[in-house]
């Protein structure tokens, strides 16, 4: 199996052979199949798919439909659910900007400690906005965001709970799923951020009970400049689209000024979208779904449980990440320059990512301005990690 998905991935043919790609949390290597796709869209039908009037055209909105209906199946939703969006900042915008009809003053919005900034920003502005509170979920002993630590931040405002399924940086799995039926009951929107568990875990719309969730392509081995909006079909059609365009509308009176919309994502799909991105990130699911989730966390647990292991016998380093984290590495060199270390590390061909990882309140957790992340994926290996460890244990003789 290890060879089989290490060949899917071009990355690893010819000189690139010699680097150690460990900053998967910022961005995934490509699939061959997505590569192909792209190619094969542009060279043999690099047409509009709002232009079915010839062949060349229908292939692309057949291509597109089939994505569309690809994504729905891997989120366990309707292809009606599924728009199109530039990326997860992008959807998590477009979430909290639907929101603003819903939001009142007094009203508290729940965020994640270890929120990335692009679940931050948008609802501390829409907090600012509508004069509404904004709460941080408490965290257990370990600093895990469980069920009953969720439930526990709850008052009678809560309103909005926006959230990770997965952290960027301690990479542990929120408990949001288990939370998420108490909290319906209770009439709150959920809204997962879902960019670093999209590869790593099944995400379930359902079984999420989600209003929206956010993801990106250039996160599951696809593109840049794609990502998915779900929008749960209670409210895809209530909220006015917040772009407008040229194939979103049924009716337009000039006279009253009056628009009349499309229904379910073809409302918040306002121009020509990433064709080939559409048409690629059907190879990423299919590539995912094909190698399976109870592959992919067992192959992942046990390399961070084998770096955590090597990385605790090397008495120069701090580790911050423990058994719960899913695919990352948190740490830092004791007593020494982390950026002169990062910069070694970088000279020996190791990817890896120094700073707080796009994540503003981190460094009040952990008291730290700035760590490395070491960040795995399916195509990872131990031999990997053990190249790793030699490189770091080379640092401190």
């Amino acid at each position: 199996m290890k060879n089989i998905i290490r060949n899917s991935f071009p990355f690893y043919k010819g000189k690139n052979k010699e680097f150690i790609y460990f900053d998967n949390s910022s961005s995934t290597l490509k699939l061959k199949s997505v590569l192909d796709a792209i190619s094969e869209y542009n060279t043999l039908y690099p047409t509009n798919p709002h232009s079915t009037d010839h062949e060349l055209a229908k292939i692309t909105k057949s291509l597109e439909d089939e994505s569309r209906e690809a994504i729905a199946n891997f989120l366990n939703c309707s292809a009606d659910e599924v728009v199109f969006t530039y990326n997860t900042t992008n959807g998590l915008d477009i979430a909290a900007k639907f929101m603003e009809t819903i939001i009142n003053e007094g009203d508290t919005i729940l965020i994640s400690p270890y929120a990335h900034g692009s679940n931050l920003l948008p609802w501390l502005e829409l907090a600012k906005n509508k004069n509404a509170n904004l709460k941080i979920i408490k965290t257990n002993e370990a600093g895990l965001i469980t069920k009953q630590t969720i439930m526990d931040s709850v008052d009678e405002n809560t309103k909005i709970i926006s959230i990770e399924h997965v952290s960027n940086s301690l990479t542990f799995q929120t408990e949001i799923e288990e939370a998420s039926h108490e909290l319906k009951e209770l009439g709150i929107y959920i809204v997962v951020d879902s960019a670093q568990s999209i590869s790593h875990i099944k995400t379930d719309a359902k079984k999420l009970h989600a209003d929206f969730i956010a993801f990106s392509g250039y996160k599951m081995f696809s593109t840049t400049g794609l990502g998915v909006l779900y929008i749960n079909k209670q409210h895809i059609n209530t909220f006015k689209p917040l772009l407008s365009g040229g194939f979103q509308f049924k009716e337009i009176d000039i006279n009253t000024k009056e628009v009349t919309y499309k229904e379910n994502f073809l409302r918040h799909e306002p121009s020509t979208p990433n064709i080939e991105g559409i048409i690629a990130l059907k190879h990423s699911i299919d590539f995912l779904e094909k190698i399976g989730f109870d592959y992919i966390y067992n192959h992942e647990h046990n390399l961070v449980m084998h770096a955590l292991k090597e990385l605790e016998t090397i008495k120069q380093i701090k580790v911050f990440s423990t058994k719960d984290s899913h695919a990352n590495i948190i740490f830092k060199p004791i007593d020494i320059s982390i950026d002169d270390f990062a910069d070694y590390l970088a000279k020996n061909k190791v990817c890896v990512r120094l700073g707080n990882f796009g994540a503003p309140l981190l460094k009040d957790i952990l008291n730290e301005s700035k760590l490395i992340r070491a960040s795995f994926s399916v195509y990872n290996t131990t031999e990997e990690i053990d190249q790793f460890i030699k490189i770091i244990k080379r640092y401190f003789k």
